[in-house]
């Protein structure tokens, strides 16, 4: 073989292994690389778990708490909020995300807890209104720069504002109360002491007014003792199948006096055989306090009445109950007593919280000066006094403001619903519901 065909030989030697030596040096580049790519893929997917476990967890946190928690980067913008604090606002679900505080709940308050938070790295609390709620916002700074940011809680204090308010006016109102009586007490015994006593007509006027206001002090005492035990459910309610003319009969009867003393003719129709599921003693409260009530702000030659219907509420039909109908019958004078149709009650509707079922609806009417339509959404209100009540001090017309709340609590109690219809000048209706018995 001649030199050139050597030179070629061996070039084509040197040509091969510099192909093998490159191919397994690329092969192993390539191995290499996968590996490398396996690890970061299992890297990825190991961050990808921990980010979704630290999410779930996140939104386990949002979800067990009720504040609202917002989660801020260093530029203020939302990065996570739960549905607590998506409940404050009124904004598309999803659409607040990755948007600056400002611009996606549009709270200049909230914008300004969180900045003076991030210049002072120190917790910044404020109260603000949301529309018709009062939310206290608390920031806190959390993480270090560049990876700072800050957590927005959101707390909703209206009901605390609320029963600050009503503890005030508890407060108030019983201070009120006590007073006037306790005033007159003090005067009236001043008189006595001057010399009236020695007069036998002045002093048992003086001392049956003494008498008078305290039995509103007691009154009061009692009512206040009530409405506490009910509100705290310490009072006990025994719910037995009670008929309902048991209830109505002690109530007419006790207050029957009190309307004869004003001339008031006092009716009732109820139906003997109709029963509800009740604790009889504190019913025939309700029914006390309503019939006081009706009495006592209906002009002589009024009437009070008092019916009671078995009804079927199904949607919004309300059927009565043929077999609970009341029978006509007479009353002591020979007039006709009739109960008027129940339609002439549960129209319009009957308040939708009553639920579909066999119900009792009590009735108590007068023909008195009735309610003006700014007094009648708050009368079931704690101390709350219309002003015909509050203008007059007498003892026909004075009372302590708690009856109809502890009415209220009573029947709600019993799983029934209270409610109230009048015209100034026309009279008043309070009607309300108890269960009949499966």
């Amino acid at each position: 073989m001649s030199p050139w065909g050597w030179l070629l030989v061996i070039a084509a030697i040197v040509v091969a292994a510099l192909h093998y030596t490159l191919s397994r040096r690329a092969t192993a580049t390539v191995q290499e690389l996968q590996r490398e790519l396996a690890r970061l893929t299992q890297a990825e997917e190991r961050l990808r778990s921990e980010r979704d476990v630290a999410l779930a967890r996140m939104e386990a946190l949002g979800a067990a708490v009720n504040e609202g928690l917002i989660l801020l980067d260093s530029a203020r913008r939302i990065v996570w909020w739960n549905a607590a604090a998506e409940s404050f606002f009124s904004v598309p679900p999803g659409t607040v995300r990755g948007r600056a505080l400002i611009e996606g709940l549009r709270d200049y308050d909230l914008h300004q807890v969180v900045v003076e938070t991030l210049a002072s790295a120190h917790p910044v609390t404020r109260q603000t209104s949301l529309g018709e709620r009062i939310v206290r916002g608390r920031a806190l700074v959390v993480g270090s720069l560049p990876n700072q940011g800050v957590v927005l809680a959101l707390q909703d204090v209206t009901e605390l504002q609320r029963l600050g308010r009503a503890r005030r006016d508890l407060v108030a109102n019983v201070s009120h109360d006590l007073r006037t009586p306790l005033t007159a007490i003090r005067l009236m015994v001043d008189t006595l002491r001057d010399g009236a006593l020695h007069e036998r007509k002045m002093a048992k006027r003086l001392l049956e007014q003494i008498a008078t206001q305290v039995d509103g002090l007691a009154q009061l005492s009692q009512e206040l003792l009530d409405l506490s035990q009910i509100e705290s459910g310490k009072a006990l309610f025994k719910l037995v199948p009670t008929l309902v003319v048991a209830l109505v009969t002690p109530a007419v009867s006790g207050a029957a006096p009190q309307a004869e003393r004003k001339g008031l003719r006092l009716v009732q129709t109820v139906p003997a055989n109709l029963s509800v599921l009740a604790d009889q003693e504190q019913v025939v409260k309700v029914l006390n306090n309503l019939l006081h009530n009706a009495i006592k702000f209906t002009p002589t030659g009024g009437e009070v009445r008092v019916h009671t219907y078995g009804m079927k509420v199904k949607g919004s039909d309300v059927e009565e109950l043929e077999e609970h109908r009341f029978e006509p019958t007479w009353d002591d004078a020979g007039a006709p007593v009739v109960a008027p149709p129940l339609a002439s009650y549960v129209t319009p509707m009957l308040s939708p919280t009553i639920d579909e079922g066999n119900w009792a609806l009590f009735v108590v009417e007068d023909t008195g000066i009735g309610i003006s339509a700014q007094d009648l959404p708050r009368i079931f209100e704690r101390f709350y006094k219309a002003d015909r009540a509050r203008a007059r001090t007498d003892v026909e017309t004075s009372g302590t403001g708690l009856g109809l709340a502890i009415a209220k609590h009573i029947v709600e109690a019993h799983g029934g619903h209270i409610w109230a219809r009048s015209t100034e000048g026309k009279g008043a209706i309070f009607l309300f519901t108890l269960p009949l018995p499966d």
